[in-house]
């Protein structure tokens, strides 16, 4: 996963910190109980520039939250690269 953390402006959020986790299979509870139960796969923060690289996942799917800001579903198919813009609402770091 290939993303850009910015704020509501559309500046780059240099260092914010990213969490990758494993989503609950289908059926499982859903909220804050699934992502309490969701196990961590990955973490990063962003670079001066507001990006982050995640390389490594198994196809699934994940939920990718950032801190101070939102969180999204994320679907990683094989061999497909995935890139995203993470808007990250609050104040800059």
């Amino acid at each position: 996963i290939a993303g850009r953390v910015i704020d509501e402006q559309g500046r780059a959020r240099p260092g914010a910190e990213i969490t990758l986790f494993e989503r609950a299979p289908e059926g499982a509870e859903s909220g804050l109980a699934a992502l309490l139960f969701s196990e961590v796969v990955e973490g990063a923060h962003a670079d001066g520039r507001g990006d982050f690289l995640i390389t490594g996942l198994k196809p699934g799917s994940y939920r990718l939250l950032v801190a101070g800001g939102s969180a999204l579903d994320v679907e990683i198919r094989a061999d497909v690269v995935t890139e995203l813009v993470v808007e990250a609402a609050g104040e800059r770091d």
